[in-house]
């Protein structure tokens, strides 16, 4: 309360006041000092008294003096405070030392739960959704005991909510506990844009307990086409990712068929304690039919994770090949006799003809009905017309695309060409022309200079008759296997044994590109390694190179009985037409593992609007409805949300079946890297309604408390004489004067 003050409304103040008062003993003596009628002076002193009284009353009326005061005083309120506790599996697990982020960040809080004043507590916990709790002492008992449902945390999301909630009980404050892990994948934006426009101020409290590493192992990817023909060896490509593995931890792949047969096991190369390791197995489509494939990744001979997958097999149709050549070239011969033997192909030859339309190459239309594009010593001047632009697009689509040459200058002109990107290798621009002379020829050609220059004469003659019955067959090179040739179906014969052609000519590669793989390779005079055959994926399709001659020679040396080399070009003609021309896996899933409980998203590549579309789990089935995905065309999508693990189908109405599995949690996502993300917490402290403790800090709610409720001003006036008894006097006197005027006749 301030101290009391006397306050008037006098104009002038003081001064004036006394001017006006002064001025009434004026007025009061000159008005009867002189009268018309002559008064005693006891008469007059009466009436002046009088008249002076009246007039200073009047001043004192309007003067209104009064004593006036302030008293302040709060009107307390009860202030409303939030109190959010992550109870995700990071913050559950028990640390280094025995305790928990959980259980420390509950100590803290009752550290700091002391303010003055009244205060009401509402509480919140973090997991999966944000979820209100009765009490802090309800939450204890999770400290130290990982929940078994809340295996990943959604906090963005749940922060993001919780904004309208907290506004909507009218909360003053919140105070948020977390280490700041999220799990779910979301965006910080959207949960930075809900805490800014809510009204409580927010305090997280990053929650840093060290906690130990933990193992973690999951698929990532499988790649395995969804068709493949009878007889024929696909790859399959899964990748793993891994992170906090010791030394002595062995990961191992095994993949079974649907009968129990194990068809593959491999173990995994690491390189650290975390990161990815690739697995690739070749498996052989037998009988045709709709198979299912299991992958297990096993963790020190245990199985810690699985997945499946569908793959179909059809009978192998009638294959059609393209010989494109750039000349005449015996090799064609050979190669349509090694087809004609298998009975399963046909080949077609044709030769670069500048005088044709399109220099006798197909048009794209007429290139998608070819599973196989053999390229044969054609020189980089005969690439024109959109050739390469054609290759690109037919390899994209799933065509094999096979490129034969031994001639080292054609394979260096293709050096840092269109043509070159499509093939797993990269030439040499470094060219040597005498590289492409055999000995034999050079030593033919020197004799026809100086026969022709006229240098011992008869050269031609004696070099003839030198050579008659003395010819021998030239030494082929022959190919040298890498741990991939060996391993892969390219060089092996149907009843056992290796296949190992013979070359004479070969072009040089400078390189292999990454993610392509050398097949085989020769070692020259001088001990160095060349690559002869290369095999890489391109899009839908496979590409090849291979830098000899045909092989043609190789034909010729071998016995009449032996198909070796129609073997060897029914396995490599195989491998690049059998590599997308049947389709990829039309269904792509969100995830690569699906988790129970979860929303999964669907998407289905095909021309026409999906008709019929189900999912189905052990005796129960969905309807699935697709819808056109912005901007791809023939993409459409939709989702589901699977209630329980097992096993899953997706079926089209054309056919197209694809399996997957659905995992009951996902392995303690949030345990792999237990680190707190300060950086994702210090976002929401350059809010402005937000603010984030550093992690040494001590709480302190004291600020919170202060917004205990409005400050409350009272005015108090108490005037110093009352105003109806001051007026009530005017009268009086006023009265008095008239009548005393009346007595002595003055009126």
């Amino acid at each position: 309360m301030n101290p009391a003050e006397i306050v008037w409304n006098f104009p002038g103040g003081a001064t004036a006041f006394g001017i006006a008062a002064g001025a009434a003993l004026v007025l009061a003596a000159l008005l009867y000092c002189f009268t018309l009628r002559k008064l005693k002076l006891r008469q007059r002193l009466l009436l002046g008294a009088l008249r002076l009284a009246l007039l200073l009353a009047l001043l004192a009326l309007l003067g209104n003096p009064r004593r006036e005061e302030t008293r302040e005083y709060v009107n307390e309120k009860t202030v409303r405070l939030g109190v959010v506790f992550d109870v995700s599996s990071s913050m559950c697990v028990n640390g280094l030392l025995g305790s928990s982020r959980l259980a420390d960040s509950l100590r803290q809080f009752e550290e700091a739960a002391r303010p003055e004043g009244k205060v009401e507590y509402r509480y919140f916990t973090i997991g999966e959704r944000l979820e209100p709790a009765a009490s802090a002492e309800s939450i204890r008992p999770l400290a130290g005991a990982p929940s078994k449902r809340t295996v990943f945390t959604n906090l963005l999301d749940s922060l993001r909510d919780g904004a309208a909630l907290f506004d909507s009980q009218n909360l003053d404050a919140v105070v948020v506990f977390t280490d700041g892990v999220d799990t779910s994948d979301a965006q910080p934006a959207p949960a930075l844009s809900a805490l800014a426009g809510s009204r409580p101020q927010y305090r997280i409290v990053p929650a840093v307990t060290e906690l130990a590493m933990h193992k973690f192992l999951e698929f990532r990817k499988v790649e395995a086409p969804a068709r493949a023909v009878q007889n024929a060896t696909v790859p399959v490509d899964i990748a793993a990712s891994y992170s906090n593995l010791t030394g002595s931890d062995k990961v191992e792949l095994a993949i079974t068929d649907d009968r129990g047969s194990e068809l593959f096991r491999a173990e995994g190369k690491r390189n650290g304690a975390g990161g990815g390791m690739m697995f690739r197995a070749e498996l052989t489509m037998d009988a045709p039919g709709l198979r299912r494939y299991t992958a297990a990744l096993l963790l020190n001979g245990r199985k810690h994770r699985e997945t499946v997958w569908c793959l179909e097999t059809v009978k192998r149709n009638r294959k059609r090949i393209l010989l494109y050549q750039g000349t005449h070239d015996w090799a064609a011969r050979f190669l349509k006799n090694a087809v004609a033997s298998e009975n399963r192909s046909e080949l077609e030859v044709r030769r670069f003809n500048a005088e044709l339309p399109n220099n006798n190459f197909p048009s794209d239309r007429e290139l998608a009905e070819y599973d196989v594009v053999i390229l044969l010593n054609l020189n980089r001047k005969q690439c024109v017309g959109g050739l390469e632009k054609s290759l690109h697009e037919y390899l994209k689509a799933g065509g094999g695309v096979i490129f034969v040459t031994g001639n080292p200058v054609i394979a260096g002109e293709y050096a840092n060409s269109p043509l070159e990107m499509l093939l797993p290798v990269e030439f040499s621009p470094n060219l040597n022309r005498s590289d492409r002379k055999h000995a034999l020829t050079s030593q033919f050609r020197r004799e026809i200079r100086n026969y022709h220059r006229g240098v011992n004469g008869g050269a031609e003659q004696r070099f003839l008759r030198a050579q008659e019955f003395s010819y021998k067959p030239t030494r082929l090179k022959e190919f040298t296997l890498t741990p991939a040739g060996e391993a892969g179906p390219m060089f092996r014969l149907p009843g056992g044994g290796e296949i190992r052609p013979g070359f004479l000519d070969c072009a040089k590669v400078d390189a292999v590109k990454p993610g392509a793989q050398a097949l085989a390779f020769y070692k020259d005079e001088k001990g160095a390694e060349h690559i002869i055959l290369a095999v890489q994926r391109f899009g839908r399709g496979r590409s090849v190179v291979l830098a000899t001659d045909p092989l043609w020679r190789w034909k010729l040396s071998l016995p009449s009985d032996r198909r070796d080399s129609e073997i060897f070009w029914e396995n490599l003609l195989s491998f690049a037409g059998d590599a997308g021309k049947l389709g990829d896996q039309p269904w792509t899933l969100g995830e690569s593992q699906p988790v129970a409980g979860k929303p999964l998203k669907l998407r289905l590549s095909q021309p026409e609007v999906p008709a019929d579309c189900t999912v189905s789990c052990e005796k129960e089935s969905w309807s699935l409805t697709f819808q056109p995905v912005s901007g791809k065309a023939g993409l459409w999508e939709s989702g589901f949300t699977p209630a329980r693990p097992g096993i899953y189908r997706l079926r089209s109405g054309d056919g197209a079946v694809r399996d997957f599995t659905v995992a009951a949690d996902r392995g303690n996502r949030e345990l792999d890297a237990p680190a707190p993300n300060l950086f994702l917490l210090r976002q929401f402290g350059a809010l402005d309604n937000c603010r984030v403790l550093a992690p040494a800090e001590k709480l302190d709610l004291s600020d919170f408390t202060a917004l205990k409720g409005e400050t409350l001003t009272e005015r108090i006036v108490r005037p110093l004489w009352p105003t109806g008894a001051l007026l009530a006097l005017l009268l009086a006197l006023y009265c008095c004067e008239l009548i005393l005027r009346r007595i002595f006749k003055l009126v």
